[in-house]
């Protein structure tokens, strides 16, 4: 696979963004963190789900609302 010549991490082969070492998701480029495979958007590192980009809060997978960090019931 082709490797980020900086970090050596993996890169995804349409875009060539670095991969998430372990699960081969594609990965921001700032943050590392995980991306969403059709968005794009960061996901948590824990469940993978979607994040606000400013915020980096978790979002609701459906509505893509920020969701409370201790609840993580949906936010207005």
């Amino acid at each position: 696979s082709v490797c980020d010549s900086t970090t050596r991490s993996v890169c995804d082969s349409t875009t060539r963004s670095v991969c998430d070492s372990t699960t081969r998701s594609v990965c921001d480029s700032t943050t590392r963190s995980v991306c969403d495979s059709a968005t794009r958007s960061v996901c948590d590192s824990t469940t993978r789900s979607v994040c606000d980009s400013t915020t980096r809060s978790v979002c609701d997978s459906t509505t893509r609302s920020v969701c409370d960090s201790a609840t993580r019931s949906v936010c207005d």
